[in-house]
């Protein structure tokens, strides 16, 4: 590649939430304590695209039975259509058990739909500024951020593996 593009939409992310990577170990010890003290796997909210495919690797990774949403599963598919691997998972439906963690959109129609599991329920955002809106429902421990954000070790291991002539950075905050 000639040119790489990268974003600096966020001022000082890191300040107010954990790096992507312990974001992501604990929300995989939140489902494996959930399993192990309720005997049953939790309910993901989670964006349709990019934090939904991410949590689908990191639980096939552990082994962790995933089972996603009608519309998490066409986007999903596509992913794959295009050459990634994201891993093992299944797509819920009607007769699905509670014998895996189920992946549903993050929108206000699906959490409604889930309010009599609201005890099952974690969150998934990728946008600091939503934080508010599920902070006043969920515990602290039901609510999660992998940000769209790459953060510096990410950014690293981009241009590592793209090998660009140039990197352009766009966003208003540029240092």
């Amino acid at each position: 590649s000639d040119i790489l593009i990268l974003p600096a939409t966020l001022k000082n992310i890191r300040k107010k939430i954990a790096s992507k990577k312990k974001e992501k170990e604990r929300l995989l010890d939140k489902v494996q304590d959930f399993k192990i003290k309720n005997g049953i796997y939790p309910i993901v909210a989670a964006p349709k695209l990019g934090a939904s495919q991410e949590i689908i690797h990191l639980l096939s990774e552990q082994s962790i039975p995933v089972e996603v949403h009608a519309q998490t599963h066409r986007i999903t598919r596509t992913y794959e259509d295009m050459g990634f691997e994201i891993g093992t998972y299944k797509k819920l439906t009607k007769r699905s058990k509670n014998d895996a963690v189920r992946i549903i959109p993050l929108t206000p129609a699906t959490i409604s739909e889930h309010a009599q599991m609201l005890d099952r329920l974690i969150v998934v955002e990728q946008h600091l500024n939503q934080c508010d809106t599920y902070e006043s429902i969920l515990e602290k421990d039901q609510f999660y951020i992998l940000s769209v954000e790459p953060d510096g070790q990410e950014l690293k291991e981009i241009v590592t593996a793209v090998r660009p002539k140039r990197v352009l950075v766009f966003g208003n905050y540029i240092q």
